[in-house]
Parts: C-alpha cells; sequence; structure tokens
C-alpha cells in the first residue's frame, strides 16, 4: 500500500462509519421552537407553552367565501359533519343548531351548578314567572324546542346559560350558522385530536380538512381559508426544510465553482472538500448522539461549516508555489493554523452558552466540525497533494501597480489610523438615536407575514381566544385557582364600568370551584319544598304538576351530585373553553383570563394585583421581549467568555499580549463596524446577530493571524491577497446562500457575518503594515 494510500485509509473508514451511523440514527427536526427560550420562571415558561402547545394552539379556525350566504351555510354544515366523522379532529362547531345540540346534554346536566341564580328561580314568584314566559314561548317560533324542554327545565336555565356563552364574543349567525362580522364568510371551528408540537399528526389533519373540502364544495366559486398554531407549525417546518435545502445546495455549488475556480483541479477540490465534508459529519454525529435528532436549520448551517472549514487546506495550497516544498510551507502557516482553528471553535461559546436547543446545536456542530477539519486537513494535505502540484494564482485586480516585487504600499500609521476613526464616526453617527436592540418575536418567525395576518383576521372573525394579554391566576391546585380566578370577576367587571376594559373570558364561567358548586346545591330547595312551591305556583296556568316529575327529578340529583371537572365536558364546545382556560404544568395549576379591549392596563394592573397575590396581569409581546432580552444578556455574557478565550488563546499561542491585541483588533473593528450598519440600516441587533458577531469575531482573527505574520515577514502582498481572496470569498459564498434564506435565523448570521468578513478584510489592511504598526512574530516556529 502506498503512502497517499495509507494516509487516506483511516480519515475514509472514519467518515464511512459515521455516514453509516446518521444514516441509521439521525432524525431531522422542523419545529422552529428549538430555536425559542424556553423562559426563565414559571410565568415565562407558561407563555411559551401557550405559543407552542397550548389547547388552544389546537384549534382550527375555518373560513368559506365566494358564495351566497345560503350556500356557504349548506356547505359549512357538510363541512362540520364530516370533520365531526373525521378522526383527526375531536370537537368541530359551526354555531348550528345540530351542533348545539351535541353540547346541549353535558350543559342541562349541569346548569344547576353553573348558574348563579338557578334557587333564586326556585321561590313561588320565581316558578310562576318562569312558567308564564315558557307559555308564552310555546307559541312562537322555538315552540317545539321549548315544549321538548318543558318538562325538565321549566325556569329555563339551560337556555339562559346559553344565551350567556354565547355573549362572550361569539359570531353573528346568518342562515342559522355562524359568520363573520360582515356576512359574508361562513366561519368554524375544529380542534385537532393530537398536539399542537405533533408536527406528523398535524400535517395529516390538514390533509384531512383539505380532503373534506373538496368533498364538500358545491361551487367552484367557494373558496377556503384555514389556520392554526399548529398548521402554521407544519408550513413553518415545510418553509424551512426547503430554504434549508435550498441554501445548502446554492453554498456547496458557490464553493465547488470557487475552488475549481481558483486551483484548477479536481482532485485538488476534493481534498479541500475531504477535511470539511469529515468535520461536517463528526459534528452531526456529536448531535446525533446528544440530543437524537439535528435541526434542519442546523444542517443549513453545516454549509457554513465547510465554507470556513475548507479555508485550512487553502492556506497551505495556495502558499504551494514553485520553489516551495511542503514541509516549508507548513512551517511558515503551522502557528496561525493551529490559533486559526482553535479561536473559530471559541467563536461557537455563544451559541453554547445561549441555553436554547437549537443554537446549542449549532455550536456543538461549529466546534466539533472546525476543530476535526482542522486536524485533518494539516493532516491530509502534506500527504495528498498531487506530486508536482502547485499553486497557480490568478491574477488580482490592481496587482500590477503593487509592482513586480509585491511591495507593500508606504501608508503611515496616522492616514490608516484616522481611515479607521472615519469610518467608525460616520457608522456611529448613522446609528445614533436609533433602537440598538430588536427583541420582536415576529421578526424570527420563518412564517410569511400574510399567514400571521390570516390568522389574526380568523381568530377575530370566530372570536377565538387572543391571549395577547390575559390575567395569569397560578396556584398549587385547580381548587385554589378556580377559587382566585372568582376573586378576579368582580374586578373585572368593576374594571368593564370603568371602562379601563371590553371585555374578559373566565373559566368561571364554565367550572366554578367546588366552594361554589357546593353553595349553589346547598341553595337549591329539597324535593319537599320544591314540590309544594310548584303547587303554589301553578294556579292560573294549564300545567299539571306531575308533568314536572323530570324537573324534581334533576334538581334532586343536582343537589346530590359530585363536584363538576373538566370531564364532565369532555368533547363539547364547553370543554374545549375549559381546556384552553385551565391547564397544569410543572409548576403547578394555571389559568389565563384573556382580555379584550384593554384601555388602561397600568390601572388595570395595580387592580389585579391588589386583588389577588396569585394572579397578575401580562401582554404577552412585553413578555417575549423580556425573554429574549434575558436571553440576549445571557448570550452576550458567553460572548465575552468566547472573546476572552480567543484572547488568551491568542496570547499563549503567539507569546505576547501586544501579538494578541493585534491580532484579534481587526476582527473587533470589523464586528463593531458591522453593529453599527446593522442598527443604523438593519432595524436593531437580534439575538441572532450578536451571535453571528462573535462567528465575525473567531473568523476575522484567521484573516489577521496570517496577514499579522505576513506584515511581520515583509511576504509579498499579491500572493497574501490570493490567500485571503480564496479563503476568505468560500466563507462570503457560504454565508451569502444562507443570506438568502427566508429563514431570519439564517438570513441575521449570513448577512451579518458576510458584512463582518468584508469589514474585517478592510480593517487588517488599516491595522496591519510591513515591519511598523504589527506585532513582532516570536521567532521560533517561522520557517524559511
Amino acid at each position: 500500500m502506498t503512502p497517499r494510500a495509507r494516509a487516506l485509509l483511516l480519515p475514509a473508514i472514519a467518515l464511512l462509519a459515521g455516514a453509516i451511523y446518521l444514516w441509521s440514527s439521525m432524525r431531522v427536526d422542523r419545529d422552529f421552537a428549538a430555536f425559542l427560550p424556553h423562559g426563565a420562571d414559571a410565568t415565562q415558561r407558561l407563555v411559551m407553552q401557550q405559543l407552542r402547545d397550548s389547547p388552544a394552539a389546537r384549534l382550527v379556525l375555518i373560513r368559506l367565501r365566494g358564495a351566497d350566504p345560503q350556500t356557504l351555510a349548506a356547505t359549512s354544515e357538510a363541512l362540520r359533519e364530516a370533520l365531526a366523522a373525521d378522526g383527526h379532529f375531536d370537537y368541530v362547531t359551526n354555531g348550528s343548531l345540530a351542533g348545539a345540540l351535541r353540547d346541549l346534554p353535558s350543559l342541562a346536566a349541569a346548569r344547576y351548578v353553573l348558574s348563579p341564580d338557578a334557587a333564586s328561580h326556585m321561590s313561588v314568584e320565581g316558578l310562576h314567572s318562569a312558567l308564564q314566559r315558557r307559555l308564552a314561548a310555546l307559541s312562537g317560533s322555538m315552540g317545539m324546542l321549548e315544549k321538548r324542554f318543558l318538562a325538565s327545565d321549566p325556569t329555563a336555565e339551560t337556555e339562559a346559560l346559553i344565551a350567556s356563552l354565547q355573549a362572550g364574543g361569539a359570531p353573528r349567525r346568518e342562515a342559522g350558522v355562524w359568520f363573520d362580522a360582515q356576512g359574508s364568510s361562513a366561519m368554524l371551528v375544529a380542534r385537532t385530536r393530537a398536539a399542537a408540537s405533533d408536527q406528523a399528526a398535524q400535517q395529516a389533519a390538514m390533509q384531512a380538512l383539505d380532503a373534506a373540502l373538496q368533498r364538500v364544495r358545491t361551487q367552484p366559486g367557494i373558496a377556503a381559508d384555514y389556520s392554526s398554531a399548529g398548521f402554521l407549525g407544519v408550513r413553518s417546518a415545510l418553509l424551512i426544510a426547503h430554504d434549508a435545502a435550498r441554501v445548502s445546495w446554492m453554498a456547496v455549488a458557490g464553493i465547488v465553482v470557487m475552488l475549481l475556480f481558483a486551483y484548477r483541479s479536481p482532485s485538488v477540490v476534493l481534498l479541500c472538500a475531504t477535511p470539511a465534508l469529515a468535520g461536517l459529519v463528526a459534528g452531526l454525529c456529536v448531535l446525533t448522539a446528544m440530543f437524537g435528532s439535528v435541526h434542519a436549520i442546523t444542517l443549513a448551517f453545516g454549509t457554513t461549516l465547510i465554507g470556513e472549514a475548507v479555508d485550512y487546506p487553502s492556506y497551505v495550497l495556495t502558499r504551494l508555489s514553485a520553489g516551495r516544498s511542503i514541509a516549508d510551507v507548513q512551517a511558515v502557516v503551522r502557528r496561525p493554523l493551529l490559533l486559526a482553528v482553535l479561536t473559530t471553535a471559541c467563536g461557537a461559546f455563544a451559541f453554547l452558552g445561549s441555553g436554547v436547543d437549537g443554537l446549542i446545536e449549532l455550536g456543538v456542530l461549529t466546534s466539533c466540525g472546525i476543530v476535526v477539519a482542522g486536524a485533518l486537513a494539516w493532516w491530509l494535505v502534506p500527504r495528498l497533494v498531487p506530486p508536482g502540484w502547485h499553486f497557480a494564482a490568478f491574477a488580482m485586480p490592481g496587482s500590477v501597480a503593487l509592482g513586480p516585487a509585491g511591495a507593500w504600499p508606504a501608508v503611515g500609521a496616522a492616514p490608516r489610523a484616522l481611515a479607521a476613526i472615519a469610518v467608525t464616526l460616520v457608522l456611529v453617527v448613522s446609528a445614533a438615536g436609533k433602537p440598538a436592540w430588536n427583541d420582536d418575536p415576529a421578526r424570527m418567525s420563518p412564517l410569511p407575514a400574510d399567514a400571521i395576518a390570516l390568522d389574526r383576521v380568523l381568530r377575530e372573525a370566530t372570536g377565538a381566544p387572543d391571549v395577547s394579554r390575559f390575567a395569569l391566576v397560578r396556584g398549587s391546585s385547580r381548587e385554589q385557582v378556580l377559587q382566585a380566578v372568582e376573586q378576579m370577576q368582580p374586578v373585572l367587571d368593576a374594571a368593564i364600568a370603568a371602562q379601563h376594559l371590553g371585555g374578559y373570558d373566565s373559566v368561571g364561567r364554565y367550572l366554578p370551584s367546588e366552594a361554589t358548586q357546593r353553595t349553589r346545591r346547598d341553595a337549591l330547595p329539597d324535593d319537599t319544598t320544591l314540590q309544594h312551591r310548584l303547587s303554589l305556583a301553578l294556579p292560573g296556568l294549564p300545567f299539571r304538576a306531575e308533568a314536572f316529575a323530570p324537573f324534581l327529578r334533576d334538581v334532586a340529583l343536582a343537589r346530590s351530585a359530585a363536584p363538576l371537572d373538566p370531564a364532565a365536558f369532555a368533547g363539547t364546545g364547553l370543554g374545549l373553553r375549559v381546556a384552553s382556560l385551565l391547564g397544569s404544568d410543572p409548576d403547578g395549576y394555571w389559568s389565563v383570563i384573556p382580555l379584550r379591549g384593554v384601555r388602561d392596563a397600568q390601572a388595570l394592573a395595580d387592580q389585579v394585583r391588589a386583588t389577588s397575590a396569585a394572579a397578575t396581569l401580562i401582554d404577552l409581546r412585553q413578555q417575549t421581549s423580556a425573554m429574549f432580552a434575558q436571553f440576549r444578556a445571557r448570550t452576550f455574557a458567553a460572548i465575552v467568555a468566547g472573546a476572552s478565550a480567543i484572547v488568551l488563546i491568542l496570547a499563549i499561542g503567539l507569546r505576547s499580549l501586544r501579538a494578541a491585541a493585534a491580532a484579534i483588533a481587526p476582527s473587533l473593528l470589523g464586528a463593531t463596524w458591522t453593529a453599527a450598519g446593522v442598527i443604523a440600516f438593519g432595524g436593531g441587533l437580534s439575538i441572532f446577530h450578536l451571535i453571528a458577531l462573535m462567528l465575525v469575531l473567531g473568523i476575522g482573527v484567521n484573516y489577521a493571524l496570517f496577514v499579522q505574520r505576513a506584515a511581520s515577514r515583509g511576504d509579498s502582498l499579491p500572493e497574501l491577497c490570493v490567500m485571503l481572496a480564496v479563503v476568505s470569498g468560500t466563507t462570503c459564498l457560504a454565508f451569502g446562500a444562507m443570506a438568502t434564506s427566508g429563514i431570519p435565523v439564517l438570513r441575521a448570521i449570513g448577512l451579518t457575518v458576510v458584512a463582518g468578513t468584508v469589514a474585517t478584510l478592510a480593517a487588517c489592511a488599516l491595522v496591519f503594515a510591513p515591519g511598523a504598526g504589527s506585532a513582532p512574530v516570536p521567532a521560533a516556529g517561522r520557517g524559511s
């Protein structure tokens, strides 16, 4: 076996083993929630849970339009029946009588503990008045329905409860079903059986809905729109998968074309790609072993790892010109290449310290991949470079002006310093007065704006729960939470009267506390008392006392019944509301009280706080912004740690604190310019910009190390420029492809790193000059 074959054997075996492991074990995750923070306390964790996977996230809001009301109503009812029979959905309603009748038994069974005034209606006067109203209603349009429920519910508690529940923001009704406020679109609400986070089940439900729409559509002009948190998650996942694949192929194709142009040898291009591919496989293997899956965004980010890792062979190959041996080149690049690998790996500290699963994945991939790629590049290049191959430099624009000797332009330190100061001042002045940070979560969503706008429109049209502002009540038990909610209701009613609030929804309307249920049950008259009162209320009315035996039976059952719990309303619209407003998590029990039309948030917050220590007024936008601010502070601390590690590595490797400061100065300057540019022209820095700036710092140090060494040795400037063109070109191609992504995470990182790379190269030209202006590199390891 030849030495070249022996050198390739071990890496080839390891690469094949890693590929087999990934093929059999790696699972690709596309849930964007991996790139959202978990929350630092119980309230923040609940907020994120409401965004990701609450019962309300399972609601599917559907709109039918494009036909006359009668046709839309018929289509709505046909769709309701189709979805009710589909196993992907456990509840569907369109406001029709048929849908209401499905919920009626549960509501009727609970009427005497849900109604706060049921006992008062059972006085002699109350019974007489109720029976008079029933008698009048028997001759009305709903006479058949009145006759059906007269014997069991003469006081019409069920009817009153239905009216009360529908008053809480239900859509208008046309032709017997729900319509939007304009009466032009029929509305339905369904709930998926699967959790919103189960993307496979949500996609199946979405396909089932599409199939049902095709079956029930009676006219080709009828159009349907729908939205849900679960369906938006599926759409987000599909967009991420498509965009990640596109970005990856763009980056790889661009890098291959550039390397073929630079080296004009497919075998040398393959040599450059092998360490990068090995680093990518190694990083993915570590991620699969740690997390069991790899996010699609992480896979797309892997192409940038390739763009950076192919630089390491290029640092050697671009210097392998005629008259130089591989050993000579290695002696020159050994120290800066080692420091470049270590400092770039330190650039991943910002990812690892973020505390967010998706970003930790990016950090692990970067740090593992860079180290493996750098080590393998150092091992393979001298052993596998084709015999007799030398780098034939392509002409750089302006290289003729540099002179035949490749001399560096004679520019003094003062003009260079003034140029750096001038650029910095221009950018700082441009950024002055503009917000430095932008923590708006909407900037981070991969969904297009029209999808988010449609979801908002459908929520308004159906009266679906809006948790953008809500009161949050927490407790150690469900009973404690329900009692606290009941304490809140008079306060909120007073806020409505004071015009601080437009309205609210409360689980207390649908599930009273056990204490309240007990009070209402105890207030109901016993069987003997109720029979006596009924006999006194009947004279003058055409009813027989024995006809109301079902009424007496139901009241007796209500007096002895066990307390209601959420299971009593399973599979009903009432159960849907209860599940959306009441729940539990590892931190205890909670209830949300969605608020509408908040006009004086501070006054309302003060009233809520004064009423109950268990209650808090939550503004979802403020909470998420606060979470991202905490997230940013944590990441900033990780950036400081990473930058400190880079300085320490440089100081040890260069054996000079002054040399280390000079090596990191261009990166700091480039990162500062880039940050100021994002603030001035990009709407403010997000967490992803911060992380990208850490990458700029790590990558920029690579370039600075080689420029610093070339300056200290007085090497040929054209040769240095060609090397920088190759290595920075592959990096910019990889991150440039990422900058075209529709995924905000990738786009922010891509744009920032490309801008930072260019800025750092410009800063290198201002910081370093041959001899003067750059700290001397220690003699050891200089080579020839």
